[in-house]
Formats: structure tokens, C-alpha cells, sequence
């Protein structure tokens, strides 16, 4: 802390919205298909740990959220208990289940 007279410079960062990146586990559990993503998303929008979520043709459940080292004011670095919320402007990554359906034909 310090008193205003005694501060020259002070940096901020823009958080209006921002890129998450997103790992994807196959909903059958099978490794070599996990597949990376990013969602675009306002700074303040929260992601919930076992909620089940849409962006676009995307669906998946938050399994996990890794929090970036700056973000202030948690008690983790990983958060993967049911209920658990992180905002997305601290997060460094999202682990989820892949929720979306695969358009496919027998014929």
C-alpha cells in the first residue's frame, strides 16, 4: 500500500472480455480425443465447477478450473469441487466434459 502522493504509475489490466482456453475430455473418457478450445466471454462471467454450459455448437461440464498465479483472492490454484466459481478473467484454463452432440448418418 502506498499513499497517492507517492504513486507514479499504476497498471491495470483490461478485463472487458476475454479468450478462456478450454480443454475437452470425450464424454466416453478416452484420452487421445481431448480437444483444446477457447470461448470468448465478458471478464465477470462466472464459470461453475460441475455445470453444464453452452457456446455455440460447444456444450460441456466444468470438471475443473486452474486459476492464474496474479488473480487475487483465492485459496487455490485449482478448483474441482462441485460449486466451485471462478470468474473468467482469472482463469488460466477450464477442464470440462464434452456435452455436445456429434451429427453423424448410417447412411
Amino acid at each position: 500500500e502506498a499513499d497517492v502522493a507517492d504513486v507514479d504509475t499504476l497498471w491495470t489490466r483490461a478485463v472487458d472480455n476475454v479468450a478462456v482456453p478450454v480443454t475437452l475430455h470425450p464424454k466416453d473418457g478416452t484420452a487421445d480425443q481431448t480437444r483444446s478450445l477457447r470461448v470468448n466471454v465478458p471478464g465477470d462471467y462466472e464459470f461453475t465447477v460441475d455445470e453444464t454450459v453452452e457456446f455455440g455448437d460447444e456444450e460441456f461440464t466444468v470438471e475443473g478450473l486452474q486459476i492464474r498465479e496474479d488473480a487475487p483472492a483465492y485459496r487455490h490454484e485449482k478448483l474441482d469441487h462441485p460449486g466451485d466459481v471462478a470468474y473468467a478473467k482469472d482463469l488460466k484454463r477450464v477442464y470440462a466434459r464434452d456435452e455436445s452432440l456429434t451429427a453423424w448418418s448410417a447412411w
